[in-house]
């Protein structure tokens, strides 16, 4: 049994002794963040591919890796993101397989160390973001034992799932998972880049400084063209 393996909700409520809840907006009070030349020139060199995503599990992967390269950008350091990563934490309890991208608290890609959002790419079709819940929060509390194992402080765990066009974001704290109510779409990519380096910032407060954080985030009165909502009008 692997991350893979687990089905539905009330499978992960009972193996990891965990409550679920649905009904909190978990990043409400995030404002949106500055997307960047290089994001809004990518997407407008290839957005009239973004209706075949639902076909296509590789243009799916064309929107994600940007976005969250876009994300270890903005954090500068301290980050890493790896893709497509073993991740074996407790094969006794299905807490093994490949995670699709992992953020972890160093800098070196060749060791996990203070894993802290893992995220799962889900396909493009309908119920498709909700039928990847579990195997999502499996990577989470997998996630959360590692660091409990290694002795490391990550008091929450963060976990994305999305289809490229379509963000869900969860959170694990101690025995609860909160899986945001609020969806998250790819006309929207400031608010989505906000809320990732909000996340990391929350597990992580050494990565960057308040003051950090806000001068890379006021993007709303900033090179406002440049910030222009992106054109995908085929999603």
């Amino acid at each position: 049994m692997d991350y893979e393996n687990f089905s539905s909700l009330e499978e992960a409520k009972r193996v990891f002794h965990i409550q679920i809840s649905d009904q909190e907006p978990l990043f409400g009070h995030i404002k949106s963040c500055h997307v960047g030349e290089f994001l809004n020139t990518l997407f407008k060199d290839f957005g009239s591919l973004t209706h075949k995503v639902g076909k296509n599990r590789e243009l799916s992967e064309l929107i994600i890796a940007p976005i969250l390269i876009q994300v270890r950008n903005i954090i500068g350091y301290g980050v890493c993101l790896l893709s497509d990563v073993e991740f074996d934490v407790d094969p006794s309890r299905g807490l093994t397989g490949e995670c699709d991208y992992l953020f972890i608290r160093s800098e070196e890609s060749f060791l996990i160390t203070r894993p802290i959002l893992p995220i799962a790419v889900a396909e493009a079709r309908p119920q498709a973001v909700h039928r990847s819940f579990p195997r999502c929060i499996a990577q989470m509390v997998a996630a959360q034992l590692h660091n409990r194992m290694e002795g490391t402080d990550v008091k929450r765990v963060y976990g994305c799932i999305t289809t490229g066009t379509v963000w869900k974001f969860l959170l694990l704290e101690n025995a609860r998972v909160m899986i945001d109510r609020d969806d998250y779409y790819i006309d929207d990519l400031g608010k989505i880049l906000a809320i990732f380096v909000d996340m990391i910032h929350v597990s992580s407060p050494d990565i960057l400084s308040k003051s950090r954080i806000e001068s890379q985030l006021d993007c709303q009165k900033r090179q406002r063209r440049i910030n222009e909502p992106i054109n995908i009008s085929s999603i």
